[in-house]
């Protein structure tokens, strides 16, 4: 019961912070496009400069077993705002750290040319 209540609460505020979009004629389900987007694009920019603390800070919100509805809602939240950057940003960090920086900048320009595509739609 507390993981349907901790995840239920996180897509209640997801898609909150989502309809927020509809002012800027984005209709709802691209809304959350759009909002993951954004919020992966500030965690890898984030990321060129301090991709430690941004990885460890998804791992504890995500892999630590705790049974309380406020971890289950941290959960939902961080797959959604930092789910992709994470992967993205874990096999980054695995190479040497010049090229891990050039690939840090390229995934975060890629990430705010796919936020631009989704905008040019609208």
């Amino acid at each position: 019961m507390k993981k349907n209540i901790g995840y239920g609460s996180a897509i209640i505020v997801l898609t909150l912070i989502a309809s927020m979009l509809l002012g800027a004629n984005v209709p709802m389900p691209s809304g959350y496009v759009w909002l993951v987007l954004f919020v992966n694009s500030i965690f890898a920019l984030f990321s060129i400069f301090i991709p430690r603390p941004i990885l460890y800070l998804y791992e504890i919100n995500v892999f630590e077993d705790k049974d309380t509805i406020g971890s289950y809602f941290f959960r939902g939240l961080a797959v959604a705002f930092s789910g992709l950057n994470y992967y993205a940003q874990d096999v980054i960090y695995r190479v040497p750290f010049l090229l891990s920086r050039l690939l840090s900048i390229a995934f975060f320009i890629f990430l705010v040319w796919q936020m631009m595509l989704l905008a040019m739609i609208f």
